[in-house]
């Protein structure tokens, strides 16, 4: 399978070249961007859905454990819980997705709407959606700081792009581009670094727009012609395997609520994205967290729920040794990781306001 990941690698970094390069000819350049961490959360909102959804099935399915084979959902009602989770793969069937894999990017190729950029990544002058309705009680319950009342500082603050004369100034332009933004409960939770840390709750956080249906057929068509070149020992259940990621697609775009976390400076500049935000879920499973540097500053920060007051953690480098602990403040923990020494998260470890481990939490 190596030589399938190393070509997929490359045109996933052609992809993101291609469309950082769209994108910087229609806009001025972000002074910040954030590159959030694969290992901890796959937030890749530059380059097309069909690219992201493909790289991040690669992540699930290296660290897929064998088990028995799988069957499709067959048509799972949209998840109010959180996003599609790709389910485990036999050992034969980690041996054959590479193929399924390839005709994904062999169909994006062709037609480029089987790989749109999702809905307002990189306009900062698009039309939000907003309501005025409040997020489900069991989001309010687990996050305090959505309980207390809002103040003029919770106020996201205007984007600007430029300098005079040539500046540029969107005032909805730090709202992240997903559905259903409850302005009513946008709270900032805390400054550190340079950046001002939102809370953001959202009917739907998930940015993935549905493909359209042929996308699925092309993909099964690519297949068919790669069939050929795939070794008999590995065809026997292949377009089974590909009915299952067909339907992991489709569930990818469901709806789900949950909660954005951005970090913007003074100018609306930064991560404006939702890359450190999840489903309630997700928060609770300590996988709201992002890495980059949203002001110049690198960290980790991401969501804790209530009655975290701290989280200790360990890391896949030479300082693995030497846990890095952090507070919870409104819900939020940010964590320096100067020139990026650190290395990806291995574990997470929650304390409660005595210091006592709540949950152990460990990374792939």
């Amino acid at each position: 399978m190596t030589t399938f990941f190393d070509d997929l690698e490359a045109q996933l970094h052609t992809a993101a070249r291609a469309q950082i390069a769209v994108n910087n000819a229609a806009l001025p350049p972000r002074p910040s961007p954030v590159r959030s961490t694969l290992r901890n959360l796959p937030v890749l909102l530059a380059i097309g859905t069909s690219v992201v959804v493909a790289a991040l099935a690669l992540i699930l399915i290296r660290h897929a454990p064998s088990g028995s084979p799988i069957k499709p959902s067959g048509g799972t009602p949209p998840s109010a819980s959180g996003p599609a989770t790709f389910p485990h793969l036999s050992r034969r069937q980690r041996q054959q997705i590479d193929y399924v894999m390839k005709a994904v990017g062999a169909t994006d190729r062709q037609d480029q709407a089987c790989s749109p950029l999702p809905l307002g990544v990189g306009d900062p002058g698009r039309n939000p959606s907003l309501s005025q309705q409040s997020p489900g009680a069991a989001t309010v319950a687990a996050l305090g700081v959505l309980r207390r009342p809002a103040t003029v500082a919770d106020r996201l603050p205007p984007r600007i792009i430029g300098a005079p004369p040539n500046q540029h100034v969107y005032p909805d332009g730090t709202i992240p581009a997903v559905h259903g933004v409850y302005v009513r409960y946008i709270r900032k939770a805390r400054h550190r670094f340079g950046a001002n840390f939102y809370l953001v709750p959202a009917e739907n956080v998930n940015w993935r727009p549905p493909l359209p249906a042929r996308c699925y057929r092309e993909q099964i068509s690519a297949l068919r012609q790669e069939l050929p070149q795939i070794p008999n020992s590995r065809r026997a259940g292949i377009f089974a395997l590909q009915r299952i990621y067909i339907d992991y697609q489709q569930r990818s775009t469901e709806p789900y609520p949950g909660v954005c976390l951005l970090a913007l400076n003074g100018t609306g500049n930064g991560d404006g994205d939702c890359g450190a935000g999840g489903s309630l879920s997700q928060i609770d499973n300590g996988q709201a967290v992002a890495g980059g540097a949203p002001t110049g500053a690198e960290v980790y920060y991401g969501i804790a729920p209530d009655g975290v007051h701290s989280i200790t953690f360990t890391f896949y480098s030479k300082y693995v040794h030497h846990p890095v602990t952090a507070l919870v403040i409104d819900n939020v923990f940010i964590v320096r990781n100067y020139r990026g020494r650190l290395g990806p998260i291995a574990t997470e470890t929650w304390r409660d306001a005595r210091g006592r481990a709540i949950k152990v939490i460990h990374k792939p």
